[in-house]
């Protein structure tokens, strides 16, 4: 569905993996508003309460979904994945220009793993999605994939982990277990 005012995370990623939909955004861009209301509908807010010097501020969801789509790039398609514990964590995973990327969505502290990887350098971003605004932080780091091609990352509560390659590595190619699936699997922990 395109347009849809109050999407998440949860709902982009029910909407990919019950929905099949190709294609996914919110309502609007930016939303001008005289009050500090609900940033439900777009991506950023345009505050206007001071009419000489407004404000614009990314919504706390939209922090969370730029960790995707900045990776995620039109032209990119989706890929089979194996979730084996969707209860504290799941996943999905895509074919991009650049390679395959991994979004993994924790709603308990879990550890991921992920296997299916080419073996090089990988971005890992980190967005914690504890709430309002100025509490939901993004980490990035660097991270090596082995000729095991597994990566293995602890989440807390609430977080994404989005697994992208790194800008220098080689060009990293989705790959598959028997089943022509990527695996990734998550086990909970406190």
């Amino acid at each position: 569905m395109l347009e849809h005012i109050g999407a998440d995370i949860d709902e982009l990623f029910d909407d990919l993996q019950l929905g099949q939909v190709s294609a996914w955004q919110q309502y609007s861009i930016a939303y001008c508003s005289v009050s500090n209301a609900s940033e439900g509908g777009s991506y950023f807010k345009f505050d206007q309460r001071d009419p000489t010097y407004g404000s614009l501020t990314m919504s706390s969801s939209a922090r969370v979904l730029s960790s995707v789509f900045r990776h995620v790039r039109p032209g990119s398609t989706r890929v089979g994945i194996v979730s084996r514990d969707s209860a504290s964590a799941d996943a999905i995973a895509f074919d991009t220009p650049g390679g395959t990327v991994v979004v993994a969505r924790s709603r308990a502290g879990a550890r991921v793993l992920v296997r299916g990887l080419e073996p090089g350098r990988y971005g890992a971003s980190i967005v914690s999605r504890l709430g309002a605004a100025d509490r939901a932080s993004e980490s990035e780091r660097v991270i090596a994939v082995g000729t095991d091609g597994a990566l293995s990352a602890a989440i807390p509560r609430r977080t994404v982990l989005v697994i992208y390659p790194a800008t220098d590595s080689v060009r990293a190619s989705t790959a598959r277990d028997s089943s022509g699936a990527t695996s990734a699997h998550s086990t909970a922990h406190p």
